[in-house]
């Protein structure tokens, strides 16, 4: 991976969508949704591995009243730690709170994981990139529902995002190359 993309204090991470609705089978769409709920715990481990090395987490979620929606029994929340953004569209770029807080913080990668795929990943990836954004895809913390029918769709997109618009890797292949930046900087 390119040091372009290893700039950690400009670096923020997107979770989207991690909420019962993308992760239950309690969900109201009666979507299948077994591959999210696994992906959700190991955004989960990627996120506590983000706060030790200091990175910055946000959390993207939907607008809604609704203040249980959070998928708690997959993912543990730390308000202390992590920004929480509600959007109202697929496309996260459309929430300015979140837009704002991204230019104001100078930020020039963004780490992207979490739900659906084929949607609000995809408009995440689009719109880092309409901004001139570094953008990173953890390919083993995305998912969608109905990830039988939908993978190879995925690994599609994957394949696109990788040819176009940034760096599509595991979550341990970025983990290393973040260890070896942090000890090349102390």
């Amino acid at each position: 991976m390119s040091k372009d993309y290893l700039d950690l204090e400009h670096t923020l991470v997107l979770t989207l969508d991690v909420v019962n609705g993308s992760c239950s089978s309690q969900n109201k769409f009666g979507a299948v949704v077994e591959q999210n709920a696994k992906v959700a715990k190991q955004i989960n481990s990627f996120v506590k591995a983000c706060r030790k090395h200091h990175i910055e987490v946000a959390h993207i979620i939907p607008h809604t009243d609704d203040t249980e929606s959070w998928a708690q029994n997959f993912f543990e929340l730390n308000p202390q730690n992590d920004l929480i953004f509600r959007k109202k569209r697929f496309d996260v770029w459309q929430c300015e709170e979140f837009s704002n807080f991204v230019r104001s913080k100078q930020i020039t990668t963004l780490v992207i994981t979490g739900f659906e795929a084929l949607a609000c990943v995809q408009y995440a990836v689009l719109g880092a990139a309409e901004r001139k954004l570094k953008v990173i895809v953890l390919k083993d913390l995305i998912s969608n529902a109905y990830w039988d029918t939908w993978k190879n769709n995925v690994d599609a997109l994957t394949e696109v995002i990788s040819c176009l618009y940034g760096v599509v890797c595991t979550t341990q292949e970025l983990l290393s190359a973040w260890s070896k930046t942090k000890k090349l900087f102390n």
